[in-house]
């Protein structure tokens, strides 16, 4: 996939459309641009999975999402039916 950098705003915020088609713009930011880019230069996107930052990630989520439910992991019917019988 290749992108346009349509514009910079604030400084801060890299404006990017995919090339050629040219709709639906996202942000990056700048500092994630290489050195010398300015408004109309195009760049070759690649994603690249990293599955152990995601296992870490899932791992995080999930301490914090039981940590929130009070380190249960009932459904929302289950704490209906508790609240309705107490």
């Amino acid at each position: 996939m290749y992108v346009q950098l349509e514009r910079i705003e604030d400084e801060s915020w890299a404006v990017l459309m995919p090339y050629p088609e040219g709709d639906g713009a996202f942000d990056l930011p700048v500092s994630a641009l290489p050195d010398g880019a300015k408004p109309g230069d195009i760049f070759k996107l690649r994603l690249v999975p990293d599955a152990d930052r995601t296992r870490e990630a899932r791992l995080e989520n999930t301490a914090l999402l039981e940590e929130l439910l009070g380190g249960t992991e009932e459904t929302g019917t289950d704490q209906k039916d508790r609240q309705e019988d107490g």
